[in-house]
């Protein structure tokens, strides 16, 4: 049986953003704390290659954007937000 991943909730979300057609869009750590209902890890707080777009190395938060043909464009760990753009 597969697992589906706490990171999908952030997969429908920018799924949704998709059908309204939206080609970018920025979120706030906490915002997607809500979407996913739950804490995101310490270190998506601290490290910028958390929210990597890996190819080949796809991490489960990855392929909840990746896999959805978003991408991370912009991170503020200071801030806490990213921007996530249509591929």
């Amino acid at each position: 049986m597969s697992r589906i991943s706490k990171y999908y909730p952030l997969s429908q979300y920018l799924q949704q953003q998709d059908r309204n057609s939206t080609a970018a869009v920025k979120l706030s750590f906490k915002d997607i704390e809500h979407i996913i209902q739950t804490s995101l890890p310490p270190t998506a707080r601290k490290r910028v290659q958390w929210w990597a777009n890996s190819k080949t190395e796809q991490s489960r938060q990855c392929s909840s954007w990746i896999g959805y043909n978003w991408e991370t464009a912009q991170v503020d760990i200071n801030n806490e937000s990213v921007v996530f753009r249509k591929k």
